[in-house]
């Protein structure tokens, strides 16, 4: 992502290892009736405020916003879900509820 230097608080850029430990932890609470069922998801950034994850969609070009639940109880409506078309979009998002 070439615009995470753009991110603001309370939003970090994770690691290798812990990108990939949170798309396990989402492929885990989505099951085949979850609209983001086997989608190709990247771990792009975190929240250190809640428990939400931005991941890329590579299907869909698009970006996720994902509030995962640290649960194994699988639901089509949980996780809950923000798309986002642009990273501008999600940035203006994070600004109306962050600031």
């Amino acid at each position: 992502m070439e615009q995470n230097s753009h991110l603001i608080l309370p939003w970090i850029v994770v690691d290798a290892r812990t990108a990939i430990a949170l798309e396990k932890q989402l492929m885990r609470e989505i099951n085949q009736h979850h609209q983001l069922y086997g989608r190709i998801l990247k771990t792009m950034a975190r929240c250190e405020a809640n428990d939400d994850v931005l991941f890329q969609d590579i299907d869909k070009n698009q970006l996720v916003l994902v509030h995962l639940t640290w649960s194994n109880n699988q639901n089509e409506e949980y996780p809950r879900i923000a798309c986002f078309s642009t990273f501008s979009d999600f940035i203006d998002y994070c600004k109306e509820a962050y600031e």
